[in-house]
């Protein structure tokens, strides 16, 4: 029978087993045999491994990694054997074969082991730095050459990020701190620096001064302006100045040193005063000076130091009151000399000085003509020269009578000009002219007609001067006409004179008169009654008596119907229709002189009506037909009808002039003796009205 044994099957804690083999056979003697078997566990393969690693991480064994393979070794990949303590600080990134021997039975492996070593971002440290504000900013960046500053942050004293140049506007030390990125193996690195920031003191900026020797005592400080921050001290030729108030009237000139001592990692500072001192300015005013009014002007001061100011008082007469050497004009209302004291006060920055000088102005002859007359002819001019105690030398001498007289009164015929020479008691000159311009007067050339004539009288005269000249007419008591024409109208009875002026264009004058040259002949005065103040349209007739004065002829005007010369006519105006009638009489005298004088005559309208009472149609021409008779009636409104005794109408007209001539209906029939009615009906003239007209008419044959 087959026995089978299986390690699998047995206790881990009991790996040595005893087996003993008997064979009982039937004919030999039973023999047995002992088997001795040592298990050995199965260990599991190795597995490959990777295992990471910081640079500054401590040794390790690497069989740590593979505890449950005891005899595990390692070798290169070559097969070099190497040690199972590895430090990460001596050695690099490697890879290396794990191996685990045979056991026993049991087989070994082996498996890759790669290690991966990282290094750190840098070393961690330390480091202090000094820096003087005056860098206003530091850069942390540079307090390090051996750490790679683009990987990582700054952190102030709190753990804020901040930037890595840091504003020295503080004054002492500040902690600050490079924290790295993380990496995948090492921690971050840090790098801590401590920045200490000292005040960078200022000495002020540096200045020069000018001082004159006559200067007050003032201290250095204020002279330098401002000397900044810090403490201290002044230096004049490397020694250190005891009394800093500087005397210009004694101390030397130079320059002066404020000098700070250095402050930490601020080096030393300084400022210069440079001091210049100036003794004294050389100007003069000049000389005193005395001129007469109007005299060419004079100098006066010098030239003076460049870049120096002037201020001249008084103002008065002066060209300038800030220049150097201003002239001096010589002018003066006075009539006696006039003294002025100049003053003028110098400044060249530095020092002042001050100088006077005295002018005097002598009076000058006055003359009081301006440049030139413009007289007409026939006209004088005064001439004058004011001041007391003066001589006159006048020109042309021809002109004087007196020439060297002070007032002169002159009447030149042509433009003339005129020159004097004037000398005061002062030997003060004056030369005065003036050119007289003589204006011819205009030349009338005007024959004049005698006008007479009745009143309205027209007058017209004409009369063109030369060019440039105007004319000007005048009539007394009428009045005064301007222009080359004359138009006018006289009205009163009278002769007149007339006088004519020509004007030039400068204004002289030329006049003419004649006198009586305009007669203006009497009038006559139409007047005249009539009566009776009104006619009527049955007595139309009217007398008119002449009462007009002056005049010697009539002239009647019946409203245009009729004409009259008799004096005292009488005169019958047509009555058909009532109107007012303009009747005029024109009286004339001697001269022709007329007037006229009208009144209106009013004709009133009177109403007539007549109808006869019997007609006798006989044809004997003697009262054959019926017609009535109408004054005072509009004849187109007139009607006529005749009525039998029955009260039939036989007859009717609209003809204010056509009779009933005892027929019937205008037939060749003719009504029989007997009484007829008839009936008018007409419109009266003045107003609307319609009278009606009735009575009975008898034929008789």
């Amino acid at each position: 029978m087959a026995l089978l044994f299986r390690p699998t099957t047995i206790d881990a804690s009991d790996l040595h087993q005893v087996f003993t083999y008997t064979i009982t056979p039937t004919v030999c003697p039973p023999d047995a045999a002992t088997f001795d078997i040592e298990i050995t566990n199965v260990q599991p393969p190795l597995t490959n491994q990777s295992i990471d690693f910081c640079a500054t991480d401590a040794a390790v064994d690497l069989g740590d990694y593979y505890a449950s393979h005891p005899n595990v070794v390692f070798t290169t990949q070559g097969g070099t054997p190497v040690s199972a303590l590895f430090n990460p600080a001596a050695q690099t990134s490697v890879t290396y074969t794990a191996i685990n021997p045979d056991m026993g039975a049991c087989i070994g492996s082996q498996a890759s082991l790669t290690i991966n070593v990282e290094q750190p971002a840098f070393q961690s440290g330390t480091a202090t730095i000094d820096v003087c504000q005056s860098a206003q900013l530091y850069d942390l960046n540079t307090s390090s050459n051996a750490i790679d500053f683009t990987n990582g942050h700054w952190e102030n004293e709190s753990g804020t990020a901040v930037f890595n140049s840091v504003a020295l506007n503080f004054t002492g030390a500040r902690v600050y701190e490079f924290v790295s990125d993380v990496q995948l193996l090492c921690a971050a690195s840090t790098y801590t620096v401590t920045v200490n920031s000292f005040e960078q003191y200022t000495a002020g900026d540096d200045n020069t001064v000018h001082l004159c020797n006559s200067d007050a005592v003032q201290s250095l400080n204020s002279m330098a302006g401002s000397l900044g921050s810090g403490n201290g001290a002044w230096y004049f030729n490397n020694a250190v100045v005891a009394d800093i108030m500087f005397d210009p009237a004694t101390d030397a000139e130079g320059v002066y040193s404020y000098i700070i001592p250095a402050n930490g990692a601020c080096p030393e500072v300084s400022s210069d005063l440079v001091i210049d001192i100036e003794y004294g300015i050389n100007y003069s005013a000049g000389d005193d000076v005395t001129a007469c009014y109007g005299s060419t002007p004079v100098q006066l001061g010098q030239q003076g130091p460049a870049g120096a100011s002037y201020q001249w008082s008084p103002a008065i007469n002066l060209s300038s009151t800030s220049s150097a050497s201003p002239q001096v004009n010589f002018f003066s209302t006075n009539t006696a000399p006039a003294t002025i004291t100049y003053t003028v006060i110098i400044d060249d920055g530095i020092c002042t000085a001050q100088d006077q000088v005295v002018v005097t102005t002598l009076p000058r002859p006055v003359s009081d003509f301006p440049n030139e007359y413009q007289i007409c002819r026939g006209e004088a001019v005064n001439l004058a020269v004011i001041g007391n105690n003066v001589s006159c030398e006048w020109m042309p001498a021809a002109l004087f009578n007196n020439g060297t007289g002070q007032f002169q009164l002159v009447e030149p015929e042509t433009t003339t000009n005129v020159e004097v020479m004037i000398t005061n008691e002062w030997n003060c000159v004056e030369y005065d002219s003036t050119t007289i311009t003589v204006h011819q007067l205009p030349i009338i050339s005007f024959m004049a007609e005698a006008t007479p004539g009745c009143p309205p009288l027209n007058v017209h005269y004409e009369y063109y001067p030369a060019t440039g000249e105007s004319i000007h007419w005048s009539i007394p008591t009428i009045g005064t006409f301007h222009g080359n024409e004359l138009n006018t109208v006289l009205e009163n009875t009278g002769t007149y004179n007339l006088t004519l002026t020509a004007v030039s264009s400068f204004g002289c004058e030329n006049t003419v008169q004649y006198s009586q040259l305009i007669e203006v002949y009497p009038e006559p005065l139409a007047d005249f009654d009539m009566s009776p103040s009104e006619i009527t349209t049955v007595d139309p007739i009217a007398q008119f008596v002449n009462v007009s004065l002056g005049a010697e002829s009539y002239e009647w005007d019946f409203d245009g119907i009729g004409t009259s010369t008799e004096e005292h006519p009488k005169y019958e105006f047509p009555n058909a229709d009532p109107k007012t009638f303009n009747v005029c009489l024109h009286a004339q005298n001697e001269f022709g002189c007329l007037d006229t004088s009208c009144q209106f005559l009013p004709l009133d309208n009177i109403y007539i009506f007549y109808a006869p009472t019997a007609i006798t149609p006989d044809d004997d021409g003697i009262n054959d037909g019926f017609k009535p008779s109408l004054l005072g009636f509009e004849e187109g409104t007139y009607s006529l009808r005749i009525y039998n005794r029955w009260g039939e109408k036989i007859f009717e007209t609209h003809d204010i002039d056509e009779p009933w001539m005892a027929n019937s209906h205008r037939g060749d029939y003719y009504v029989p003796e007997g009484v007829y009615t008839w009936r008018v009906e007409v419109k009266e003239k003045i107003i609307a009205n319609f009278e009606v007209f009735e009575g009975h008419i008898v034929v008789i044959r």
